[in-house]
């Protein structure tokens, strides 16, 4: 998917748009990674200590399974996935609308 839009998105543009379809389809994989970062450098723990603060293990907190935490981020990362290629096939009056849905849903 990444290859696939950085080959497209190199022949159009090298506009921000053509950034942002990558990070979209990373969405979940980012935010877990600076929201680890943050909390981290906020609590004076060293970054590359392991604690239980990720996305996955807040799921479960809330009483799920480990399979359904992995399905539900599955799914997450299919609808950031798929706006990201309505970003790149998609008529070019939508890209603005497109990527403030996927901040929203955030």
């Amino acid at each position: 998917m990444l290859a696939a839009s950085a080959s497209v998105w190199s022949q159009r543009s090298g506009s921000m748009l053509g950034i942002a379809a990558p990070l979209m389809t990373l969405a979940l994989p980012l935010i877990d990674v600076c929201l680890s970062i943050g909390r981290r450098y906020l609590r004076n723990v060293p970054i590359f200590q392991g604690d239980r603060g990720h996305i996955h293990h807040m799921i479960v907190a809330r009483g799920f399974t480990q399979r359904t935490a992995a399905l539900i981020m599955y799914g997450v990362c299919v609808i950031a996935a798929l706006l990201a290629l309505m970003e790149t096939f998609g008529g070019y009056q939508f890209h603005g609308l497109i990527i403030m849905h996927l901040l929203a849903c955030w």
